[in-house]
């Protein structure tokens, strides 16, 4: 398909694989901190850090209405050297 497309319409066809390599190269993009809270937790009284990030990945909400797409990693421990 891909093969006839180049031979047919070589300019659709390279429409096509830019747009599948901007696609690629989002993925590949790591997230970019935007902020981060340092918080104490009520109970264990342990802290915890929430880091905010941008990630190209993730698409923009679609209007002011619609819910804006989270996306949570693992938690993990850190040694803050106490």
């Amino acid at each position: 398909m891909l093969d006839e497309m180049s031979e047919n319409d070589p300019i659709c066809y390279q429409k096509f694989i830019n747009r599948q390599m901007e696609s690629f190269h989002k993925t590949l993009s790591p997230p970019i901190i935007r902020f981060v809270v340092k918080l104490t937790q009520k109970l264990n009284k342990e802290p915890l850090i929430v880091n905010f990030c941008e990630w190209s990945i993730i698409p923009e909400p679609e209007s002011s209405d619609t819910p804006i797409p989270v996306k949570c990693g693992d938690m993990f421990m850190i040694n803050e050297g106490n």
